[in-house]
């Protein structure tokens, strides 16, 4: 998947920040949120069930112009938090996702526990 990291506006002194949960625009495909380290997060695009064929799954820096289409979606359902927020960088890893869409759960090996899912499916 495609993520945009950005740096938001700041808030006033005494203000809260304008976003304090996910946000997630099934339409056009997209989601915002403000994590922790005060940087909004990104994402959007299609899933794709069943995994990639390609040897790495590391994620990677990618263009700016799949950046700021995140950033102009990421916009229409969270238009305040997205009000002066400017791209910092845009990465992109592979989804570990079992073939089937299926989350993958079970012991490995005694003291060993595993879960391969999408984070969707979590939420």
């Amino acid at each position: 998947g495609v993520v945009a990291i950005a740096n938001p506006a700041k808030p006033e002194d005494g203000e809260q920040d304008i976003l304090d949960r996910i946000l997630v625009d099934t339409i056009n495909e997209s989601h915002v949120l403000l994590r922790n380290d005060r940087e909004l997060a990104i994402g959007g695009g299609y899933l794709q069930v069943g995994g990639v064929t390609s040897p790495s799954n590391l994620i990677e820096k990618v263009n700016c112009d799949a950046g700021k289409k995140l950033m102009e979606a990421a916009a229409q359902v969270a238009p305040l938090a997205m009000d002066g927020a400017t791209l910092s960088h845009t990465n992109q890893g592979d989804r570990p996702i079992p073939r089937d869409g299926y989350p993958a759960v079970g012991f490995i090996r005694p003291g060993m526990y595993a879960i391969v899912t999408h984070s969707g499916v979590t939420l």
